[in-house]
């Protein structure tokens, strides 16, 4: 009888540690915010086919894209090299300061997404200026893979208010 009880609180121990060690999300600044919307206003996570996780539920069913405003497919598809300059260069400036925030929270993977991401718009600058279609869609390819990528790892969704929080930790270093 005396072993099931130590048996049992150390069951309840190990437990409640275990419980302790889960890391709380984080719930993003606005100005954090303002960047993931300015990027989902760019990136179509859904490769333009309107279905989950795409542009207008990509960061919060509620925010709107701008009238007008067009994703980097969209561009890319009506060959506006003057849009998708503009749109790269948003999201390089936004990366910036993406890697600024990962960089103070010590986030090694959220750091190398964000690096990821900047030499990704830098690519696909480059490749406008240069009017090289497939360098385009090789970088468009590669920024939507970052946000997807970022988001798996790092977003977290509170269901009791439908918010979006972040895991500082990598989902993938935390299993």
């Amino acid at each position: 009888m005396r072993n099931g009880f130590v048996l049992s609180l150390t069951a309840l121990t190990a437990a409640i540690l275990a419980f302790a060690a889960v890391e709380k999300p984080t719930k993003p600044s606005e100005e954090y915010k303002n960047l993931m919307r300015s990027n989902a206003s760019l990136v179509d996570l859904t490769a333009g086919s309107g279905n989950a996780l795409g542009r207008d539920t990509n960061i919060e069913a509620r925010v709107q894209a701008e009238a007008g405003s067009k994703t980097l497919r969209e561009l890319f598809s009506d060959k506006d090299y003057a849009g998708l300059a503009a749109g790269s260069d948003k999201l390089k400036a936004n990366y910036e300061k993406i890697l600024a925030f990962w960089t103070d929270k010590k986030g090694d993977d959220g750091t190398a997404l964000a690096q990821a991401g900047i030499n990704a718009a830098t690519d696909m600058h480059a490749a406008v200026l240069a009017k090289n279609d497939k360098g385009i869609a090789v970088a468009q390819s590669a920024i939507e893979k970052t946000c997807r990528d970022c988001h798996t790892h790092h977003r977290v969704i509170v269901l009791t208010d439908s918010s979006f929080q972040i895991r500082l930790s990598s989902f993938e270093a935390a299993n």
